[in-house]
């Protein structure tokens, strides 16, 4: 309720206008430019490292799937031919080869649902088994980086500042 009080009334802007302000639960390490989970390259969601949020429970966790399974999920002949073809800078999967099939990472966690498109994927035995770092899209603020960042003593500003870029905050009523 005190947070809430204290910055009522203030809004973030970007070349005068309102920003979209989307957040994630935990960024894994570095957050991601938004064209690269969406379509739109916004100037104030630009990637950037994200040391806050490592004591996050969703920093890194596992996924384990069937080869068979995840053949029928991604609609291929067959999984074991698995690739990462590539990644953008912040790590994140951009394509994946798999069967016939290109695919992009979001694609793939949407099918699979992984918590995040920054993965690695390694078969053992008959499985495919995803190390995934992260939780969420990844763009604009990751809530547990700004929790660490209070907790290290950051203001509201210089949270919001740092996690979406080129911002002013002003108080509109």
């Amino acid at each position: 309720r005190k947070a809430v009080k204290q910055t009522e009334g203030i809004v973030a802007f970007h070349d005068d206008q309102p920003i979209l302000a989307v957040y994630h639960s935990t960024s894994g390490g570095r957050t991601e430019n938004s064209e690269h989970y969406w379509s739109e390259q916004l100037p104030y969601l630009r990637a950037v490292e994200d040391p806050f949020s490592v004591n996050s429970p969703g920093h890194y966790s596992t996924a384990t799937i069937g080869l068979e399974k995840l053949a029928e999920v991604l609609d291929v002949n067959k999984a074991s031919n698995f690739k990462i073809i590539e990644r953008y800078p912040s790590g994140r999967v951009k394509t994946v080869e798999v069967g016939d099939k290109w695919l992009s990472g979001r694609e793939i966690r949407q099918r699979l649902a992984l918590r995040s498109t920054w993965f690695t994927a390694e078969i053992l035995g008959n499985e495919m088994v995803f190390s995934v770092w992260g939780y969420g899209h990844g763009v604009g603020m990751s809530q547990y980086g700004a929790q660490g960042m209070a907790t290290s003593g950051y203001s509201f500003t210089e949270i919001l500042q740092y996690y979406y870029q080129g911002i002013e905050l002003r108080e509109t009523y």
